[in-house]
């Protein structure tokens, strides 16, 4: 059984158009698309990442470019925000307790009375010393822990 001769540039039996007539070009293969279609492009979308807060961050800014003074109010909040989340420190309490210490010593000596005023000033600044340094820990540390509790309320608030 012998097939039918097929033409060279026919396609399912319809002449294609970049066929030559010659027969020296050969023809494209076969598509499945009946016809080209149209393409249009997308416009870019910006991406939006969200974060573990639930909060979608843009790429760029949107809106007005903050005012110098709100910017300067802004850097306040967060540096306070930040210096009130920070554990107290014993270091910290030491370098507290030592200037308050100093300051009684200065003020004692100015306005001590008596033979040896700068002896009792220093006698009266170490004791001090010794009472602020754990004291103001554990003030510091009492603050602290109350913050973080109330900071803890208004967030398991916030998810209710």
């Amino acid at each position: 059984m012998s097939h039918p001769r097929r033409r060279r540039g026919v396609v399912s039996g319809v002449l294609h158009p970049r066929a030559g007539s010659d027969g020296g070009a050969p023809a494209p293969p076969p598509t499945k698309l009946q016809s080209t279609m149209a393409q249009t492009r997308r416009k870019r979308r910006t991406k939006h990442r969200g974060t573990a807060a639930g909060n979608i961050q843009t790429r760029g800014r949107t809106g007005r470019p903050p005012t110098a003074d709100e910017r300067k109010k802004q850097s306040r909040t967060d540096a306070r925000e930040r210096r009130l989340s920070t554990p107290p420190t014993w270091k910290g309490a030491a370098t507290r307790g030592a200037l308050a210490a100093m300051l009684l010593f200065v003020l004692f000596a100015v306005l001590g009375r008596g033979k040896n005023p700068l002896v009792s000033a220093a006698i009266f600044a170490v004791f001090a010393l010794a009472l602020y340094i754990p004291g103001g820990y554990y003030m510091e540390l009492f603050m602290y822990r109350r913050r973080q509790a109330r900071k803890q309320q208004t967030t398991q608030r916030g998810r209710k």
